[in-house]
């Protein structure tokens, strides 16, 4: 698809956003309703600068449903909640553009995903980004939660979760859900690059959940 945003200066390339709630192309309902919408994250890129400007689309290329303005720095990564109204059983794809204040112009690789309607009839886990993005020097963290429900929507306590990490990367492989259903697990890495985090149900390994995380390595260039 031609960009709508061509750079006017020699561009690398701007990263793909990030839908933390995918995984191999999917979204549940159930996701969408436990997290109240739908987790756009912008990544960062070096050369971001206060007064860029960072329009985010949703399957719309004329009108993005999100904009803002870099006003301090490191002003990304950054995550936006699109309303559930917004995002309904079907088809979708989300990409970026960056306008800097010369008034250079990129747009980032779209990504693609269908959101599909739930079936609840077990236990099920539900995954959460809390921070992503972070830099691939082995001690600065992603963040990702995952909770246990029963089929009512109530949280499970006490329950041993199996995690696994598809890149090479340092985390807890056993972990316990807290009062709140949740097992919160942070990850480090010195390899830049996507990676797929997965929570697996100890006493039942098919209660499974995964998601996608990244690591940021600062050797990118971006039109100024």
């Amino acid at each position: 698809m031609p960009s709508a945003y061509p750079c006017t200066q020699p561009l690398a390339g701007l990263a793909p956003p990030l839908v933390p709630q995918v995984f191999n192309g999917v979204i549940h309902t159930i996701q969408i309703d436990l997290a109240g919408g739908l987790y756009i994250q912008v990544p960062p890129y070096p050369d971001q600068a206060i007064n860029d400007i960072i329009h985010v689309f949703l399957s719309d290329v004329e009108y993005p449903v999100v904009s803002f303005i870099i006003q301090t720095l490191p002003g990304l990564p950054r995550t936006f909640l699109i309303p559930p109204s917004l995002v309904t059983v079907g088809p979708y794809f989300t990409f970026y553009a960056a306008i800097d204040e010369s008034g250079n112009q990129a747009a980032s690789p779209r990504v693609d995903f269908n959101i599909v309607q739930s079936a609840r009839v077990n236990n099920f886990l539900a995954i959460t980004i809390i921070n992503n993005g972070a830099t691939a020097d082995g001690v600065s963290e992603n963040l990702v939660k995952a909770t246990l429900y029963n089929p009512m929507l109530i949280p499970v306590a006490g329950e041993l979760l199996q995690i696994s990490v598809s890149g090479p990367a340092q985390y807890p492989s056993i972990i316990t859900t807290d009062a709140s259903g949740a097992a919160y697990i942070p990850i480090t890495s010195t390899v830049a690059g996507p990676m797929t985090v997965t929570a697996s149900l100890a006493s039942d390994p098919t209660i499974s959940i995964s998601t996608q995380i990244e690591f940021q390595a600062f050797n990118q260039s971006v039109c100024r």
